[in-house]
């Protein structure tokens, strides 16, 4: 499951101090982004596959409904 990064910015006062440290945009953080998206890619691929065969099935059972 992907884990959100919570990106904060670096922040200064007018002195040039820093009064937060930014979240580093490092290999670690992108490659998460990166995971984020293939996995977002793939449940919708799953979502779409699951999808295709239950219109199968409805389709397949239209023909045995009768008339009362």
């Amino acid at each position: 499951m992907y884990d959100k990064t919570n990106w904060l910015d670096e922040v200064r006062d007018q002195d040039g101090n820093i009064l937060q440290k930014g979240t580093p945009l490092s290999a670690r953080n992108m490659n998460n982004i990166e995971y984020g998206i293939l996995e977002a890619n793939l449940i919708g691929a799953m979502l779409s596959q699951h999808n295709m065969q239950q219109k199968r099935v409805l389709a397949d059972l239209e023909g045995e409904i009768g008339q009362v």
